[in-house]
């Protein structure tokens, strides 16, 4: 990406964004929710999955994080706080 392609995103820019992305996923995460009898009870690993089957996505990484990730994690959570 060049300097050329870079801007900052106006106010029709987030809204179009906003209802042409973020709503129509979030809407289809509701449905999916909500049509589930008896609702899950594990809603973050249920919404995770959902968006994986609607995506075709592959498994997110199970366990914690590697050595250096975690120290990265750290040092970004001292110098945000």
């Amino acid at each position: 990406m060049s300097t050329n392609d870079l801007r900052f995103a106006t106010a029709q820019d987030r809204h179009s964004f906003i209802y042409g992305k973020v709503r129509p996923l979030l809407e289809d995460l509701a449905l999916a929710y909500y049509s589930t009898s008896p609702p899950p009870e594990d809603i973050v690993a249920f919404l995770v999955n959902a968006l994986r089957r609607q995506h075709g996505l592959p498994e997110p990484p199970s366990g914690g994080l590697p050595e250096q990730e975690a120290e990265e994690a750290e040092e970004l959570a001292k110098r945000v706080a």
